[in-house]
Protein backbone atom coordinates (compact mmCIF):
# COMPACT_ATOMS: atom_id res chain seq x y z
CA UNK A 1 0.00 0.00 0.00
CA UNK A 2 2.89 2.33 0.42
CA UNK A 3 3.60 1.98 -2.99
CA UNK A 4 0.48 4.35 -3.94
CA UNK A 5 1.55 6.79 -1.74
CA UNK A 6 4.32 7.94 -4.26
CA UNK A 7 1.13 8.87 -6.86
CA UNK A 8 -0.56 11.33 -3.30
CA UNK A 9 -4.08 9.29 -4.49
CA UNK A 10 -7.24 10.78 -2.75
CA UNK A 11 -8.35 7.41 -0.85
CA UNK A 12 -11.84 6.69 0.58
CA UNK A 13 -13.23 4.02 2.22
CA UNK A 14 -15.46 1.59 1.49
CA UNK A 15 -18.15 0.12 4.29
CA UNK A 16 -17.08 -3.85 5.53
CA UNK A 17 -19.33 -6.29 7.65
CA UNK A 18 -19.47 -9.75 8.08
CA UNK A 19 -19.80 -10.72 4.26
CA UNK A 20 -17.02 -8.44 3.22
CA UNK A 21 -17.36 -5.03 0.83
CA UNK A 22 -20.86 -3.74 1.02
CA UNK A 23 -21.14 -3.69 -2.41
CA UNK A 24 -24.74 -1.75 -2.39
CA UNK A 25 -23.27 1.10 -0.49
CA UNK A 26 -20.22 0.80 -2.93
CA UNK A 27 -22.78 0.88 -5.86
CA UNK A 28 -24.89 3.71 -4.33
CA UNK A 29 -21.53 5.85 -4.18
CA UNK A 30 -20.60 5.17 -7.78
CA UNK A 31 -23.82 6.42 -9.23
CA UNK A 32 -23.65 9.88 -7.94
CA UNK A 33 -19.59 10.05 -8.57
CA UNK A 34 -18.69 12.33 -11.41
CA UNK A 35 -15.95 10.08 -12.23
CA UNK A 36 -15.38 6.41 -11.04
CA UNK A 37 -12.08 5.62 -8.88
CA UNK A 38 -9.23 4.39 -10.57
CA UNK A 39 -8.07 1.47 -8.44
CA UNK A 40 -10.40 -0.81 -5.33
CA UNK A 41 -8.14 -2.36 -3.18
CA UNK A 42 -9.10 -5.62 -1.43
CA UNK A 43 -8.64 -8.06 0.86
CA UNK A 44 -11.68 -10.44 -0.21
CA UNK A 45 -10.07 -13.54 1.63
CA UNK A 46 -9.51 -13.86 5.30
CA UNK A 47 -9.91 -9.80 5.56
CA UNK A 48 -6.84 -8.27 7.66
CA UNK A 49 -7.64 -6.82 10.44
CA UNK A 50 -11.77 -8.12 10.19
CA UNK A 51 -10.93 -11.57 9.18
CA UNK A 52 -13.91 -12.05 7.38
CA UNK A 53 -14.09 -13.09 4.05
CA UNK A 54 -16.09 -11.78 1.22
CA UNK A 55 -19.32 -13.71 -0.09
CA UNK A 56 -20.04 -15.45 -3.53
CA UNK A 57 -22.85 -12.96 -4.33
CA UNK A 58 -20.85 -10.07 -3.22
CA UNK A 59 -17.74 -11.07 -5.40
CA UNK A 60 -20.04 -11.61 -8.46
CA UNK A 61 -21.32 -7.94 -7.49
CA UNK A 62 -17.92 -6.26 -7.06
CA UNK A 63 -16.65 -7.64 -10.60
CA UNK A 64 -19.85 -6.57 -12.15
CA UNK A 65 -19.61 -2.93 -10.46
CA UNK A 66 -16.05 -2.93 -11.75
CA UNK A 67 -16.98 -4.37 -15.15
CA UNK A 68 -19.28 -1.55 -15.68
CA UNK A 69 -17.91 1.59 -14.14
CA UNK A 70 -14.26 0.62 -15.76
CA UNK A 71 -12.22 0.54 -12.47
CA UNK A 72 -9.49 -1.55 -11.62
CA UNK A 73 -9.74 -4.38 -8.65
CA UNK A 74 -6.43 -4.79 -6.59
CA UNK A 75 -7.15 -8.27 -4.91
CA UNK A 76 -4.55 -8.93 -2.03
CA UNK A 77 -5.03 -12.78 -1.34
CA UNK A 78 -2.15 -13.64 0.88
CA UNK A 79 -3.99 -15.53 3.25
CA UNK A 80 -5.59 -17.87 0.55
CA UNK A 81 -3.80 -21.09 1.21
CA UNK A 82 -4.64 -21.19 4.81
CA UNK A 83 -8.18 -20.52 4.40
CA UNK A 84 -11.21 -22.28 2.69
CA UNK A 85 -11.61 -22.60 -1.41
CA UNK A 86 -13.05 -19.39 -2.91
CA UNK A 87 -13.47 -18.24 -6.20
CA UNK A 88 -10.89 -15.29 -6.62
CA UNK A 89 -12.08 -12.42 -7.90
CA UNK A 90 -9.22 -12.31 -10.90
CA UNK A 91 -10.82 -16.03 -11.99
CA UNK A 92 -14.07 -13.98 -12.54
CA UNK A 93 -12.95 -11.04 -14.27
CA UNK A 94 -8.96 -11.34 -15.48
CA UNK A 95 -9.44 -7.85 -17.65
CA UNK A 96 -10.94 -5.94 -14.17
CA UNK A 97 -8.54 -7.31 -11.48
CA UNK A 98 -4.78 -7.80 -10.89
CA UNK A 99 -4.18 -10.59 -8.24
CA UNK A 100 -1.47 -10.20 -6.13
CA UNK A 101 -0.31 -13.44 -4.53
CA UNK A 102 2.05 -14.77 -1.11
CA UNK A 103 4.06 -17.57 -0.25
CA UNK A 104 4.69 -16.12 3.16
CA UNK A 105 1.72 -18.07 4.82
CA UNK A 106 2.08 -21.16 2.77
CA UNK A 107 5.85 -21.54 2.89
CA UNK A 108 8.19 -19.05 4.69
CA UNK A 109 7.67 -15.06 4.95
CA UNK A 110 11.68 -15.00 5.60
CA UNK A 111 11.81 -15.51 1.57
CA UNK A 112 9.59 -12.56 0.76
CA UNK A 113 8.53 -14.30 -2.50
CA UNK A 114 5.59 -13.17 -3.92
CA UNK A 115 3.85 -12.93 -7.47
CA UNK A 116 1.08 -10.90 -9.57
CA UNK A 117 -1.42 -12.35 -11.97
CA UNK A 118 -2.54 -9.73 -14.48
CA UNK A 119 -3.77 -9.22 -18.10
CA UNK A 120 -2.63 -5.96 -18.74
CA UNK A 121 0.59 -5.68 -20.83
CA UNK A 122 1.23 -2.20 -19.75
CA UNK A 123 0.97 -3.33 -15.76
CA UNK A 124 4.18 -6.34 -16.59
CA UNK A 125 6.48 -3.86 -17.80
CA UNK A 126 5.93 -1.47 -14.80
CA UNK A 127 6.15 -4.82 -12.78
CA UNK A 128 9.69 -5.43 -14.57
CA UNK A 129 10.67 -1.66 -13.62
CA UNK A 130 10.86 -2.81 -9.99
CA UNK A 131 13.61 -4.78 -11.04
CA UNK A 132 15.54 -1.17 -11.05
CA UNK A 133 14.27 -0.38 -7.41
CA UNK A 134 14.53 -3.97 -5.25
CA UNK A 135 17.66 -5.17 -7.28
CA UNK A 136 15.66 -8.43 -7.45
CA UNK A 137 14.37 -10.55 -4.69
CA UNK A 138 17.18 -13.03 -3.98
CA UNK A 139 17.55 -15.70 -6.67
CA UNK A 140 18.75 -18.02 -3.86
CA UNK A 141 15.62 -17.79 -2.21
CA UNK A 142 13.34 -17.95 -5.90
CA UNK A 143 15.25 -21.34 -6.73
CA UNK A 144 14.15 -22.53 -3.84
CA UNK A 145 10.64 -21.56 -3.80
CA UNK A 146 10.63 -23.01 -7.64
CA UNK A 147 11.48 -26.06 -6.30
CA UNK A 148 9.76 -26.82 -3.81
CA UNK A 149 6.76 -25.59 -5.77
CA UNK A 150 7.93 -28.43 -8.40
CA UNK A 151 7.79 -30.95 -5.65
CA UNK A 152 4.37 -30.77 -4.83
CA UNK A 153 5.08 -30.19 -1.39
CA UNK A 154 3.19 -27.06 -0.09
CA UNK A 155 0.24 -28.49 -2.41
CA UNK A 156 0.13 -31.64 0.11
CA UNK A 157 -0.08 -30.21 2.77
CA UNK A 158 -2.45 -27.49 2.51
CA UNK A 159 -5.61 -29.32 4.20
CA UNK A 160 -2.91 -29.82 7.37
CA UNK A 161 -2.10 -25.74 7.20
CA UNK A 162 -5.65 -24.90 6.86
CA UNK A 163 -6.81 -26.87 9.68
CA UNK A 164 -3.79 -26.39 12.19
CA UNK A 165 -4.85 -22.07 12.15
CA UNK A 166 -8.31 -22.91 12.30
CA UNK A 167 -8.10 -24.71 15.01
CA UNK A 168 -6.02 -21.96 17.16
CA UNK A 169 -8.65 -19.32 15.60
CA UNK A 170 -11.52 -21.35 17.16
CA UNK A 171 -9.29 -21.40 20.11
CA UNK A 172 -8.71 -18.11 20.81
CA UNK A 173 -12.70 -16.92 19.75
CA UNK A 174 -13.36 -19.82 22.64
CA UNK A 175 -10.87 -17.81 25.53
CA UNK A 176 -12.35 -14.34 24.11
CA UNK A 177 -15.86 -15.73 24.94
CA UNK A 178 -14.92 -17.14 28.59
CA UNK A 179 -13.36 -14.19 29.22
CA UNK A 180 -16.21 -11.70 28.26
CA UNK A 181 -15.10 -10.87 25.08
CA UNK A 182 -16.27 -10.78 21.10
CA UNK A 183 -14.70 -9.71 18.00
CA UNK A 184 -16.61 -7.39 16.12
CA UNK A 185 -17.13 -9.89 13.22
CA UNK A 186 -16.82 -13.66 13.79
CA UNK A 187 -13.44 -14.25 11.91
CA UNK A 188 -13.83 -17.00 9.42
CA UNK A 189 -10.27 -17.70 8.32
CA UNK A 190 -7.22 -16.24 8.60
CA UNK A 191 -4.54 -14.95 11.18
CA UNK A 192 -6.99 -11.78 12.62
CA UNK A 193 -9.70 -10.64 14.50
CA UNK A 194 -11.12 -7.53 15.58
CA UNK A 195 -12.18 -6.70 19.14
CA UNK A 196 -13.61 -3.78 21.15
CA UNK A 197 -12.12 -3.31 24.54
CA UNK A 198 -14.30 0.21 25.59
CA UNK A 199 -10.30 1.10 26.17
CA UNK A 200 -8.18 3.61 24.90
CA UNK A 201 -6.35 0.61 22.76
CA UNK A 202 -3.04 3.04 23.05
CA UNK A 203 -3.14 2.88 27.12
CA UNK A 204 -4.49 -0.81 27.30
CA UNK A 205 -1.36 -1.72 25.21
CA UNK A 206 0.86 -0.18 27.75
CA UNK A 207 -0.63 -2.52 30.24
CA UNK A 208 -0.35 -5.49 28.29
CA UNK A 209 2.84 -5.99 26.94
CA UNK A 210 3.96 -5.41 31.42
CA UNK A 211 2.23 -8.42 31.06
CA UNK A 212 3.78 -10.62 28.55
CA UNK A 213 0.79 -9.87 26.13
CA UNK A 214 0.63 -7.94 22.61
CA UNK A 215 -1.52 -6.39 19.98
CA UNK A 216 -1.58 -3.57 17.07
CA UNK A 217 -4.07 -1.27 17.91
CA UNK A 218 -6.62 -0.90 14.70
CA UNK A 219 -6.86 3.00 14.71
CA UNK A 220 -4.30 2.40 12.04
CA UNK A 221 -6.69 0.55 10.22
CA UNK A 222 -9.36 3.64 9.69
CA UNK A 223 -9.56 5.98 7.30
CA UNK A 224 -11.72 8.64 9.49
CA UNK A 225 -9.38 8.57 12.84
CA UNK A 226 -11.65 6.49 14.79
CA UNK A 227 -11.37 2.61 16.40
CA UNK A 228 -9.48 3.81 18.96
CA UNK A 229 -10.93 1.02 21.43
CA UNK A 230 -10.64 -1.63 18.90
CA UNK A 231 -7.37 -3.71 18.53
CA UNK A 232 -6.30 -6.77 16.34
CA UNK A 233 -5.48 -10.05 17.55
CA UNK A 234 -3.78 -12.55 15.70
CA UNK A 235 -3.25 -16.20 16.39
CA UNK A 236 -0.43 -16.17 13.02
CA UNK A 237 3.09 -16.56 15.38
CA UNK A 238 1.42 -17.67 19.23
CA UNK A 239 1.70 -21.44 20.43
CA UNK A 240 -1.55 -22.85 20.35
CA UNK A 241 -0.62 -24.17 24.37
CA UNK A 242 -0.42 -20.02 25.12
CA UNK A 243 -3.76 -18.52 23.77
CA UNK A 244 -6.40 -19.17 26.64
CA UNK A 245 -3.59 -17.67 28.98
CA UNK A 246 -2.83 -14.78 26.62
CA UNK A 247 -6.19 -13.94 26.40
CA UNK A 248 -6.89 -14.11 29.53
CA UNK A 249 -3.88 -11.52 30.71
CA UNK A 250 -6.02 -9.24 27.96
Amino acid sequence: MNSFLFYSPQGEPVAVDDQGIQTSILESRLKTRKSPPKILYTVPTAHNPLGVTMSEERRKHLVELAQKYGFTIIEDDPYRPISKPTRTLYSMSPENVVYVGSLSKALAPGLRIGFVLTTSHALAEKLRDLEQMDFSTSTVNQLVTAKILESGLIQSKLGDLREHYASKMRLMLESLRENGLEPIYQPQDGFFCLVNTNTYAEELLLKAVKLGVAFVPASEFYFDNTGHTNIRLSIGPVDKSLIPEGVNRL
